[in-house]
C-alpha cells in the first residue's frame, strides 16, 4: 500500500549531497532552498488563519496551504476525519473545506509565511467544468505561491477523479502551461494524482516519459521508503544520509560532525546515540531492572556509505527482516558501524506533548525598524520614558520608536506580520495612540501561541536627545512593558555621524531584534 504518490510537472531539483572539501549540507526543491533539511509537507487550516501561524515556529521546512477552491464550500459533513479501530486505519473526506480563493489570498498576502509556502488548488463541487477552476486559481496564486499544487487525487469531488483520464489531464496540464506563459510565471507547477492509481496505468498514459516529470512514492515500511529513495540518488555520490522529519530540531553542525566521523572512521554508517539516563525494566511477570550503562538510544540522522546501504536495505527486504532504522540495517548485513553522542533536544516528535517539549529548544528572532521625523518640540517619548528636549516627534500615535521598533519585531518572530497590519495609521481611532497599548496587544498574542519573549537588543539612532543619561530609566519602563528582567535587554545607542536626517537632527531611528520560544 502505498503511503503517497505525486506526480511533478516543471522545473524540481531535489539534492541531498555533501561537498567533499567544504562539507556543506544542501537540499533544494523547485530552484528554491529550503529553510532547513526537514522537509516534511505541513498542511495548515485552509483558512491559514493568524492562529495557525504557530505551526511556523516549528521550523519545518516549507508549507503547503490547500486544497483552496474559487468559491467558499463546507466541504464533506463532519465528521470528516475519524478512526476505523478494527481495520486500524484512518478515514479522510474533507471534501476541500475553504473559504474561496479571495478570502484566503488576502489573509497570506496580509500575513505572509517565512520561507517556502505551497498553494495546493482545486475545483468546487458543483462546477461541471473542472479546468475553469484551476484556472481561475492558477491565476490568484500564480505570483503569491512559492509552488502550485494541481490536486486531482480527491473522491469527494464529483468528477474529479476522471482528470486522470490520458486526455483529459494532457489537456489540463496544457492549458496550466499556457497559462503560466501568458503570466510569464516561473511558479513551479505540482500535480497531485490518486495514490490508488496503479503502476501500469500510470506508465501507459502519454506524458510518463516525459524529462519535466518525475514521480516518486513511499512505501508501507521505512525499509520500502529508503529502498525507493535509494533507487534515485545520484549514484556519483559516496554518501547518503538518512533523517527523520519527526525530529525537526537538527542542526547544521550535527551533520558536519556526522560526517567527520564516518570519513575518519571508515565505517559504512554512523549514526547519532544518546545514553539512557531512566531505569530500564524488561517486560515479564518479575520487573527484571537491567543496567542501563549496557544500553543506549539511537537517533537520526544517520550518514551511510551509498552503495553499503542499498545493499543492506535490499538484503532485509530480501530476507523480510523489520528494519527499524538504517544502522540496522549495516548491522544486518555485518559491516562497520560508529557512533557519536548526540544531543537530547534532538527529540523525536511521537505523542502530543512532544510538540510542547520541542517548543521550549526553539527559539525564534524577529528584527524591528522604525524612523520618525522630528519637528520642533517639548519632548520625546523612547520605550514608554518622556525625554525632555528641543523636539517632538512627527507620528500618528505617540511616536515612540523604540516600542514601535521591538513590537514590529515580536510580530515578525512570531510570524504574525507588522504594526501596520494590526495599527493602521490610516485609523483615527490610532491617533495619538499610547504605544505601550501596541505592546500589550503584542504580548497578548504571543500567550495566545504559547510563546515568550527570550531576549530583545535595540539600538537608538540618534544625534540630540542624548540617551546615556536616561538609559537606566528606559531600561526599567521596558522590563515593566515587557515583562523581562533587564538583564534581558540591551540597550545601546548611536549617532550616524552627522549624516542623512538623522544626522541633521531632523529625525530618530531604532533597530532592534527579538527573540522568543516556547513557554517552560
Amino acid at each position: 500500500m502505498r503511503h503517497f504518490q505525486t506526480y511533478i510537472f516543471g522545473p524540481l531539483i531535489v539534492s541531498c549531497q555533501i561537498r567533499h572539501i567544504s562539507c556543506r549540507f544542501e537540499f533544494e526543491t523547485m530552484m528554491k532552498s529550503l529553510a532547513n533539511s526537514i522537509l516534511p509537507q505541513l498542511m495548515l487550516s485552509t483558512s491559514s488563519s493568524t492562529s495557525e501561524r504557530a505551526k511556523y515556529i516549528l521550523n519545518f521546512g516549507f508549507t503547503e496551504v490547500g486544497t483552496i477552491t474559487p468559491i467558499s464550500q463546507y466541504g464533506n459533513p463532519k465528521p470528516r476525519v475519524f478512526r476505523l479501530i478494527d481495520d486500524k486505519a484512518i478515514i479522510n473526506r474533507l471534501g476541500f473545506p475553504n473559504e474561496g480563493m479571495k478570502i484566503i489570498m488576502e489573509r497570506i498576502k496580509n500575513n505572509p509565511p517565512k520561507g517556502i509556502c505551497g498553494i495546493n488548488i482545486g475545483p468546487n463541487k458543483d462546477n461541471a467544468t473542472k479546468s475553469d477552476d484551476y484556472l481561475l486559481c492558477f491565476d490568484q496564486f500564480s505570483e503569491l505561491a512559492s509552488y502550485i499544487t494541481i490536486n486531482i487525487s480527491s473522491p469527494n469531488t464529483p468528477n474529479l477523479r476522471m482528470q486522470h483520464e490520458d486526455e483529459k489531464i494532457i489537456r489540463l496540464i496544457d492549458m496550466i502551461k499556457k497559462r503560466s506563459r501568458e503570466h510569464n510565471s516561473k511558479v513551479p507547477i505540482l500535480f497531485k494524482i490518486s495514490p490508488d492509481i496503479d503502476d501500469k496505468e500510470i506508465k501507459n498514459q502519454s506524458f510518463y516519459d516525459d524529462k519535466k516529470i518525475q514521480y516518486v512514492y513511499g512505501g508501507s515500511t521505512r525499509k520500502e521508503s529508503i529502498n525507493n529513495a535509494l533507487k534515485v540518488a545520484e549514484s556519483e555520490f559516496e554518501y547518503v544520509i538518512t533523517h527523520d522529519a519527526a525530529r525537526p530540531n537538527i542542526k547544521e553542525e550535527d551533520i558536519n560532525d556526522l560526517y567527520k566521523d564516518i570519513t575518519q572512521s571508515k565505517a559504512s554508517c554512523s549514526f547519532f546515540f544518546t545514553p539512557v539516563y531512566d531505569s530500564i525494566k524488561e517486560i515479564d511477570l518479575n520487573e527484571k531492572t537491567k543496567d542501563k550503562s549496557k544500553f543506549y538510544l539511537v537517533q537520526t540522522p544517520q550518514i551511510s556509505k551509498l552503495d553499503d546501504l542499498k545493499d543492506s536495505i535490499q538484503k532485509c527486504i530480501d530476507d523480510d527482516i523489520d528494519c527499524p532504522d538504517e544502522s540496522f540495517a549495516i548491522e544486518y548485513s555485518n559491516l562497520k558501524l560508529s557512533r557519536i553522542q548526540g544531543s537530547r533536544s534532538n527529540i523525536k516528535i511521537t505523542e502530543p506533548e512532544d510538540l510542547e517539549l520541542l517548543n521550549k529548544f526553539l527559539i525564534r528572532s524577529g528584527v524591528g525598524f522604525d524612523l520618525h521625523k522630528y519637528e520642533s518640540g517639548d519632548g520625546i517619548i523612547l520605550g514608554g520614558h518622556k525625554i525632555n528636549c528641543d523636539f517632538k516627534i512627527v507620528a500618528h500615535s505617540d511616536g515612540d520608536v523604540l516600542l514601535h521598533s521591538i513590537a514590529d519585531s515580536i510580530l515578525g518572530a512570531s510570524g504574525l506580520g507588522d504594526i501596520g497590519i494590526f495599527f493602521s495609521d490610516q485609523d483615527e481611532v490610532n491617533k495619538n495612540l499610547d504605544s505601550s497599548k501596541i505592546i500589550e496587544y503584542c504580548l497578548n498574542e504571543l500567550i495566545k501561541l504559547n510563546l515568550e519573549i527570550y531576549n530583545v537588543d535595540a539600538t537608538i539612532i540618534c544625534e540630540h536627545p542624548k540617551i546615556n543619561p536616561h538609559r537606566d530609566k528606559i531600561l526599567k519602563k521596558l522590563s515593566d512593558l515587557l515583562k523581562i528582567p533587564e538583564t534581558s535587554i540591551g540597550l545601546k545607542a548611536t549617532t550616524s555621524e552627522k549624516i542623512g536626517i538623522i544626522g541633521n537632527n531632523e529625525a530618530i531611528a531604532v533597530q532592534s531584534i527579538v527573540n522568543i520560544k516556547g513557554k517552560a
